[in-house]
C-alpha cells in the first residue's frame, strides 16, 4: 500500500491503534530476524554439544559489512572445524 493510499483508507485513529499494537506485538523485519535467530540456535543445540547463544545468531546492522575474503575464511575455519568432529 502506497503512502498516499493509506492517507485515503486508513484514519488518524487506526493508525494510532497499529501503533499501540505494534509496541505489545512487533512485526515486520527486525522481528522475523529474532525468530530466524532463535530457529539456528534450536538447529545448532541439536547439532552440536557446546551450541553458541542466541545472541551469535542476532544479526548486528551497525556492524560493517564483512568482506569477501573475511566470509571465505569464516567459511574454510567452520568446514575444517566439522572435518575434525568427524
Amino acid at each position: 500500500m502506497s503512502v498516499k493510499q493509506a492517507q485515503r483508507e486508513v484514519s488518524s485513529r487506526e493508525f494510532i491503534e497499529w501503533i499501540g499494537f505494534y509496541t505489545l506485538e512487533p512485526f515486520g523485519d527486525a522481528r522475523g530476524d529474532l525468530q530466524a535467530a532463535r530457529i539456528c540456535e534450536t538447529v545448532e543445540a541439536n547439532l552440536n554439544k557446546k551450541p553458541r547463544s542466541f545472541e551469535k545468531f542476532v544479526l548486528d546492522f551497525d556492524q560493517r559489512p564483512q568482506t569477501v575474503e573475511e566470509m571465505k575464511s569464516k567459511i574454510a575455519a567452520a568446514a575444517n572445524t566439522r572435518k575434525h568432529k568427524g
